[in-house]
């Protein structure tokens, strides 16, 4: 699945924040649900029944964006994918 941040979800975005950062701004709206970021992962729901969130890793380039976000360096908008089985 194809992720697209985008500038709105970087002027939105919460440094720090797992819920409100850029990558979970922009996959909450691809996933149409919550999405809950990690330090190396994207957690776009949990399972009840599983009593398990689904986890989905992030590439390289999405880990460094997230980095420079919550450190206050500049970043731009950009696209990244992940696999959802």
């Amino acid at each position: 699945m194809k992720i697209s941040v985008t500038q709105k979800h970087i002027d939105e975005g919460i440094r720090h924040d797992p819920c409100m950062c850029p990558i979970a701004l922009a996959g909450s709206e691809a996933f149409k649900r919550t999405v809950i970021v990690g330090l190396n992962m994207l957690l776009p729901s949990y399972s009840i029944e599983a009593g398990a969130w689904d986890v989905l890793t992030l590439p390289a380039k999405a880990m460094k964006f997230m980095a420079n976000f919550d450190d206050g360096l500049s970043v731009q908008p950009f696209e990244f994918e992940v696999d959802v089985p």
